[in-house]
């Protein structure tokens, strides 16, 4: 009887050893499921706010588009006595018009046609850094597309914001707050 296993004494806690080694017991899931619920808690409102801040972006990229192309529109009309392009904001809407230029045209964009969940009250503010540059509408001059003033304008929904800045010399374009 050489190659015979020893055996563990039999104990009245064995059976116990060898049921636990089994499974997970209810504890241990309430435990993980409380854990788990915790986290999405945690994380759940975070991906909404992403997805806001990723419609807002994309309005913000679409309103610095129309900026780029009024100041283009601009510069193509060809003489200081064309009409000037210009871009015309409402409190949830804007509009760009240069059609009264040679292949001019005009667009408005409404808070509703971005498609995002957005609060369209006060959805555009505009602030020009000259006290007397007219906010709700910016023109853009012959020969460079140039504009009065420097211009921010927030684009918000909720408590997301984004901004881009209108530069008043170089009337470059910018994704970002005035500096």
């Amino acid at each position: 009887m050489k190659n015979e296993v020893p055996r563990l004494p039999s104990a009245p806690h064995a059976p116990a050893l060898r049921r636990r080694q089994r499974g997970v017991t209810l504890v241990e899931i309430v435990l993980i499921l409380i854990i788990a619920s915790v986290l999405a808690a945690i994380a759940v409102p975070n991906f909404g706010g992403a997805e806001e801040q990723l419609d807002l972006e994309e309005v913000q990229s679409r309103l610095a588009s129309d900026l780029r192309i009024m100041r283009q529109d601009a510069m193509r009309c060809g003489n200081p006595d064309n009409h000037r392009p210009y871009v015309e904001f409402k409190d949830n809407s804007w509009e760009i018009n240069s059609k009264d230029c040679p292949g001019g045209r005009s667009v408005s964009r409404e808070c509703e046609d971005f498609g995002g969940d957005f609060d369209c009250n006060n959805f555009v503010e505009v602030e020009a850094v000259e006290e007397d540059a007219d906010e709700s509408k910016i023109e853009f001059e012959y020969p460079y597309g140039e504009v009065d003033s420097e211009y921010e304008i927030t684009i918000s929904s909720g408590d997301e914001e984004v901004s881009i800045c209108l530069d008043g010399d170089s009337s470059a374009v910018k994704s970002d707050e005035c500096s």
